[in-house]
């Protein structure tokens, strides 16, 4: 007979690893999220503000473009779908964690079988439709962070 309790530990472990990996991608997006967006924003402010004051030359055009290709690398690579997918994932996987945890505290086998059967259709189901992966390097981080933190709790 399979130790269910063992199991909801370790499934409860896995979604809080993939949850963090989540965090640990989206903080590595945002400073590039923050250089393609504002950065748009400033050149494009700054070419009309040289239009405007008359400046003749390329340097407007030039501003101009550059915002341009910010604007369409942020654009082409669907940054804020794919961060809002992440955020998803992260708040599904932290709340699937969560259950996990609180499946545990059942005493009764039959419960606590049932209980992981149907989690575990719900982690099924989150793995299936996720449209956003965290990269691997995220995902080592936030397992050595796990185990860090499972060597420092008693």
């Amino acid at each position: 007979m399979a130790d269910y309790q063992a199991v909801a530990a370790a499934r409860e472990r896995e979604c809080r690893i993939q949850a963090r990996a989540y965090s640990i991608w989206l903080s590595a997006l945002q400073p590039a999220n923050i250089v393609l967006k504002v950065g748009a924003a400033v050149l494009s402010a700054v070419a009309g503000a040289a239009v405007l004051a008359g400046k003749a030359g390329n340097v407007p055009g030039c501003l101009a473009l550059a915002s341009a290709v910010f604007t369409v690398i942020h654009t082409r690579l669907d940054c804020d779908v794919h961060q809002a997918e992440c955020r998803r994932l992260r708040s599904a996987y932290d709340a699937q964690a969560y259950r996990y945890r609180s499946l545990r505290d059942l005493g009764e086998p039959a419960e606590l079988h049932g209980g992981v059967s149907e989690l575990d259709t719900s982690l099924a189901s989150i793995r299936a439709e996720a449209k956003a992966n965290a990269p691997n390097w995220a995902v080592d981080r936030a397992t050595r962070r796990e185990l860090a933190t499972a060597v420092i709790q008693p």
